[in-house]
């Protein structure tokens, strides 16, 4: 029986070890040819990049009713180019080229090459007003340099913010930055300065030659710290540093990667990381202080005293410390640089800074001081000084670029309209807009008087723009519903602070002064301001 049992449970085997045996046979004799992983990687990259070409190339045929430079002059596109322009005008001095030119060239509408993306860029008024006011909602900000703006702030506030978040931001800050609330900050103006005019008295028995730009950068800094959130950056060095290094300019290289990847920031390179580490110790102070803000707040018998009191009820630590961001950026790093510009104007234009100092000295006469919003409000032609340097010296070249959600017709200002196409992104040129000759008699000049009403340089633009008012001509503040929150604080502190220096000194570049653009990563500003002060009285020597 075992022998029987043997031989069967053999035979059974054998077909099984032959099944096996055929299961092994194709993966031993058979090839599939796969594909290396390298050739596999080539493969995706091609079928990527032809995609996005054709994607290029369908949004090119989409906007080419729009005039601009040949898309194949340029290998990484027109837009990176202008950047680079951008960041080398503090050794050429060309602005604002190549956008003149540009507009100059092909109007209002300009298309040029991002890499394989197309932008528009737009200096037409009409069209500004339908992008910023009437169809606001279709041109929402986006896009890498939003990112960057974003990142700068601390967090998405009100330069960042789109829709409902916008309109909720804009709705609480609102009623802080009223003519009301303005006033009340007048006498923090004055008093600041007389300061600073004080210690560059004592400071210029030695007749030595002073940086003007960086007094105006600890003038400004301090009376938006007092102002906003009741903080005196000048009793807190820690503080002042940390600012101060936070404002220092980056790299062309650095500023290139990231305005065009949004994530470039992030790549540990040696300047980025200082950046990301002063960064942190700024945010750590400004946290410090909305923290010690909160702890005052619970006080029964605590009264708000400033800005950040009034809002710290309605915000979060997080949009507290953006919106102490917020204030910082636009009550002094775009205020400062204005009035440094106002002087580099002004050093060949002695006629007008003795008109400003005889204004000074009458309306001092009639109220005693510049405390009050009644006799800043007199300062007209000083006022329109600010406003020609800042027609003539944007701070803020052009806006952030804004991404069009919809297909559009922006209306023109000769009745026509333009298609512009849906993911296209808009780009309004400041710079072009304020030097139109279109629309501006002797756009080169500098003329403050077209700022005073009634007057022939006042009626002359007034004709060129049809009888117009200003709005979407002339936009050192933006325009719309995005338009700067806090312009009135920054004029009547410019107004003060430009008649009050006009009294007491005679300002003039020294020979080693440039005035050439510096771009610090968000705003213009001369590369040096290196001046000589001689007191009003002192006779010429």
């Amino acid at each position: 029986m075992s022998s029987v049992t043997t031989v069967l449970l053999r035979k059974e085997s054998q077909p099984q070890r032959l099944c096996l045996h055929r299961r092994r046979m194709p993966f031993i004799d058979f090839d599939l040819n796969l594909p290396s992983i390298p050739a596999f990687g080539i493969a995706v990259i091609t079928l990527v990049l032809t995609s996005a070409m054709l994607r290029s190339w369908q949004a090119a045929h989409r906007l080419r009713h729009i005039p601009g430079p040949h898309p194949l002059h340029s290998i990484l596109g027109h837009e990176l180019d202008a950047f680079v322009c951008v960041t080398k005008w503090k050794t050429t001095g060309t602005f604002p080229e190549p956008f003149m030119e540009w507009m100059l060239q092909y109007g209002g509408f300009v298309r040029v090459r991002n890499f394989l993306c197309y932008a528009v860029h737009v200096s037409d008024p009409k069209a500004v007003q339908h992008i910023l006011l009437t169809n606001a909602l279709n041109f929402p900000r986006a896009g890498a340099v939003q990112s960057y703006l974003n990142d700068h702030l601390l967090g998405v506030g009100l330069l960042g913010a789109n829709g409902p978040m916008h309109t909720k931001y804009r709705k609480l800050l609102s009623p802080h930055f009223t003519a009301s609330q303005i006033k009340s900050f007048l006498p923090i103006f004055v008093t600041q300065t007389q300061k600073a005019i004080s210690s560059l008295m004592a400071k210029n028995e030695t007749h030595s030659s002073v940086d003007l730009g960086a007094v105006f950068h600890d003038l400004t800094l301090r009376i938006i710290g007092l102002s906003a959130f009741g903080f005196d950056f000048e009793q807190h060095s820690q503080a002042h540093t940390a600012y101060t290094d936070y404002q220092k300019p980056l790299s062309a290289f650095a500023y290139i990667g990231m305005f065009t990847l949004s994530r470039f920031r992030d790549i540990p390179l040696p300047e980025l990381l200082r950046r990301r580490q002063v960064q942190a110790k700024l945010k750590s102070v400004i946290t410090d202080v909305i923290e010690s803000k909160l702890a005052k707040s619970n006080s029964a018998t605590a009264e708000p005293e400033d800005l950040l009191d009034l809002i710290l009820s309605h915000s979060t630590t997080a949009e507290a410390v953006v919106h102490t961001m917020t204030f910082l950026f636009g009550g002094h790093e775009t205020t400062g640089s204005t009035m440094s510009w106002v002087f580099t104007m002004l050093n060949d234009r002695r006629d007008i800074a003795h008109r400003i100092r005889q204004e000074y000295s009458q309306v001092v006469a009639k109220h005693g001081s510049l405390s009050t919003w009644e006799a800043a409000d007199e300062l007209k032609l000083t006022l329109a000084v600010i406003q020609e340097t800042m027609r003539l010296r944007p701070t803020v070249y052009q806006f952030l670029p804004r991404r069009v959600q919809t297909d559009d017709n922006l209306p023109t200002m000769d009745g026509t309209s333009v298609c512009i196409t849906k993911g296209t992104d808009v780009v309004i040129d400041t710079t072009t807009i304020h030097r139109n000759p279109k629309y501006w008699t002797n756009a080169e000049s500098f003329e403050p008087d077209r700022f005073l009403e009634g007057t022939e340089a006042w009626m002359a633009d007034l004709e060129l723009r049809g009888g117009k008012p200003h709005a979407f001509f002339y936009l050192p503040f933006s325009g719309g519903t995005m338009n700067c929150i806090g312009y009135r604080f920054a004029l009547a502190e410019m107004q003060i602070i430009v008649a009050m220096f006009l009294s007491q000194f005679e300002v003039e570049l020294t020979p080693t002064a440039n005035t050439n653009p510096l771009f610090t990563g968000v705003i213009l500003c001369p590369l040096n301001m290196e001046v000589t002060l001689r007191p009003v009285d002192m006779p010429t020597a």
